[in-house]
């Protein structure tokens, strides 16, 4: 009972991350009109002084979100042998994919500091960054992610009501990825993060007990599939950092 509830909180929580992921995309199109009129205008937005810090966080925790949610990575068709102990009738080739589905934790700050006009500015950010992880069956061409709204459908239309295990459907493994220090005062000199990768979900049908062996062959894939999806990250924060510099200078 208390993993039933655990999961409805999460739903819940799901909902008002994505309102506020909303007003951020109105929020966004409201500055990048306000900046073009400046521009167009050819005001100045203040008094010049010898050094300037400007706070960004907000667009970049909004890029952040925008980037790695929902990230995925595919794995060429399975063998439907594999999946027959699933109650699910897949149309067409059927394939295991790993995505990102939440942004659980993004806490920090972001600034932009100017010296003078000699020196480039200083990109400063300094977060931690929780994300939610699943691997899962599909159809080739399924859509993977799920809203809150969509999760609360498919639990009403359930008889027992109860809360979807996962945003994807049949799903193998899930768990987080985690980064206590992502900041630009200690980026890697590979690029390369130090991720936390933590399982916490798996298949489970006590209904219907799955076949072991084909379970197992499909998490083998499936935790190669999440480190080919970590990989993916990795590159995804290096665009971030590059597009955070080229946009505020």
């Amino acid at each position: 009972q208390s993993k039933e509830l655990d999961q409805k909180k999460k739903v819940l929580d799901k909902i008002k991350q994505e309102e506020k992921w909303q007003e951020d995309d109105a929020w966004r199109d409201q500055r990048e009109e306000h900046r073009r009129q400046i521009q167009a205008e050819g005001r100045s937005t203040g008094v010049k002084q010898m050094w300037e810090t400007q706070q960004v966080d907000r667009w970049c925790q909004q890029r952040l979100r925008d980037l790695l949610v929902p990230s995925q990575v595919e794995m060429d068709e399975i063998e439907p042998e594999l999946v027959d102990f699933m109650e699910e009738s897949f149309n067409g080739p059927i394939v295991l994919r790993a995505l990102v589905t939440d942004v659980l934790k993004l806490q920090g700050d972001a600034s932009v500091v100017k010296l003078n006009l000699q020196k480039p500015a200083l990109h400063y950010f300094d977060y931690f960054l929780k994300l939610d992880w699943e691997v899962h069956v599909a159809a080739k061409g399924e859509v993977s992610y799920r809203t809150a709204d969509e999760l609360i459908k498919d639990a009403a239309d359930n008889l027992d009501g109860k809360a979807p295990q996962s945003v994807a459907r049949n799903l193998i493994l899930g768990g987080t990825f985690k980064i206590r220090e992502f900041s630009s005062e200690e980026v890697p000199e590979d690029g390369r993060w130090p991720f936390l990768v933590k399982m916490k979900r798996r298949y489970r049908n006590d209904e219907k007990p799955p076949n072991l062996e084909s379970l197992s062959r499909l998490e083998k894939m499936s935790e190669a599939l999440r480190d080919r999806l970590l990989e993916q990250l990795q590159k995804q924060l290096g665009q971030w950092q590059q597009e955070y510099r080229d946009h505020w200078g």
